[in-house]
């Protein structure tokens, strides 16, 4: 019996656009969907914002903060090209927690040393969790670690 992250896991191996002599491919997909033509950070490409601060929710992987039905609608605007959240509530609860503590609105990635210090200085300006507690499926834990994708989100103490 399949889950489904390992379904779509299988069809991102069959898809691969990336070669393995990439430096660093999630930061290579980033810099694509984040750059404008002149290779510049496209500072006027901002992450939807959350609409409202109740049913916040923030990515597992890159930490941006929207509201559960933004997530459902649009999916992680850093992440979706190999997420895949956009219309799959399965992927969302999977892949977003609403566990997380503090916020940082990020408006010059590249420039903020906040956003440095937090490892998304290469995302799109918008509203990023400090931290994010949770756990990710293991299937999608191998597939982050297999394709060199970091992943921000703190496990769960036990007691």
């Amino acid at each position: 019996n399949q889950t489904m992250a390992s379904i779509d896991l299988d069809r991102y191996e069959q898809e691969d656009e990336f070669e393995d002599e990439d430096e660093d491919e999630f930061r290579g997909a980033l810099e694509e969907d984040n750059m404008s033509d002149n290779g510049e950070p496209a500072e006027n490409e901002i992450a939807s914002l959350p609409t409202e601060l109740k049913a916040l929710r923030a990515c597992m992987v890159c930490t941006l903060v929207k509201t559960y039905g933004q997530f459902i609608d649009d999916g992680c605007d850093n992440c979706e090209s190999f997420l895949s959240m956009a219309e799959r509530q399965d992927r969302v609860a999977e892949l977003t927690s609403h566990s997380f503590e503090g916020m940082a609105a990020v408006m010059k990635p590249t420039e903020s040393w906040v956003a440095k210090y937090q490892g998304i200085h290469m995302m799109k300006p918008g509203i990023y969790a400090l931290e994010v507690t949770g756990s990710l499926g293991p299937e999608v834990e191998d597939f982050l670690k297999q394709k060199n994708i970091p992943y921000r989100v703190k496990h769960p103490q036990t007691l």
